[in-house]
């Protein structure tokens, strides 16, 4: 019998770059489906590969000072072959470690990053990402979503950085308007982020009705947990953050909210992403440098927001109804 391909992949640190990274991986898969694969990657995006079928081994990098956690990457694997190695941290880790084909981060800013990472390798498959549910949590979350009013709306609406997070005040609007819509009067809201989070929130916790609210920035037990009940949504909107790309991989419309990042590279991938975009504005209003775009979320109004949204949901329903 022949050996399975082992690959080494080493990925990112941030939950939505390693959400990207998938796309390599399910390349790489579709071609190797049987491949036995040693995943590094940050300590916070680990939980994303618990239940990766493929996976042999986790090491999850804790940052050290001087660098030395490359040190004990190469440590660790140093002493298996593997027939593909891929490094999207440091070439040096890479080209050190042994493997017959070795693939390095190359940037192209012409693509978006989903793209950049997925065409490393040449495969004849569509450029695609892949997330991996835990079977009882989703089981779990399935009956939990059945009970509730649908639609299921999901928003995420805090972020890694105050610039990249819409005020909490202008979602509080948004469900005030989405109340006097035919289509979503009486939806589900499924808040999520991070339990530390939950200050940021909590007049907008407070604004929605406690029987249609379900608040996973207290009751969710990880992001694993996260994962299953976000693919329970209907829809999806929040700030750019790695909940916005997991929404994305998972299928789910999702609309994403952008100030002063570079949305044609790090919007969440798929044929589902929508995006609104605050205007530019001078760099001398913002002090920020370029590359960074110099535009403000607070310059994104309800108004954008509710229109582009009844727009996807027109869009996607229609498919609902075809199925």
């Amino acid at each position: 019998m022949r050996k399975p391909t082992s690959i080494l992949f080493i990925t990112l640190t941030n939950i939505g770059d390693v959400v990207l990274s998938t796309t390599l991986l399910n390349a790489l898969l579709k071609d190797y489906p049987d491949a036995q694969v040693d995943v590094v990657c940050g300590a916070k995006s680990a939980v994303l590969f618990k239940d990766f079928p493929n996976l042999r081994s986790l090491h999850a990098v804790k940052k050290m000072k001087h660098h030395m956690h490359h040190l004990k990457v190469i440590q660790k694997f140093w002493g298996n072959k593997y027939d593909v190695v891929v490094d999207l941290r440091t070439a040096l880790t890479g080209y050190i470690m042994r493997g017959k084909t070795k693939i390095m981060f190359k940037k192209d800013d012409r693509l978006h990053r989903a793209e950049q990472i997925g065409r490393l390798w040449p495969s004849k498959h569509e450029v695609s990402q892949v997330l991996w549910l835990n079977p009882a949590l989703e089981a779990t979350a399935k009956e939990r979503y059945q009970s509730l009013q649908k639609p299921i709306i999901a928003w995420a609406p805090t972020a890694n950085w105050d610039k990249k997070q819409w005020p909490q005040e202008r979602f509080m609007a948004l469900f005030d308007a989405l109340e006097k819509t035919k289509e979503f009067k009486g939806a589900t809201y499924m808040l999520l982020g991070a339990p530390h989070e939950t200050p940021q929130v909590e007049k907008l916790l407070k604004h929605i009705p406690e029987e249609r609210l379900v608040n996973l920035y207290q009751d969710a037990k990880g992001l694993d947990d996260v994962q299953a009940q976000l693919a329970q949504a209907d829809y999806f909107i929040g700030n750019d953050s790695g909940l916005a790309h997991i929404a994305a991989a998972l299928n789910v419309p999702t609309l994403t909210l952008f100030g002063p990042t570079p949305d044609c590279l790090y919007r969440p991938y798929g044929h589902k992403s929508h995006v609104v975009i605050a205007p530019d504005v001078p760099y001398e209003q913002t002090g920020y440098v370029p590359p960074t775009p110099s535009r403000v979320i607070d310059d994104i109004q309800v108004e954008d927001v509710l229109s582009e949204f009844l727009r996807m949901y027109k869009l996607y329903n229609k498919e609902k109804e075809a199925v």
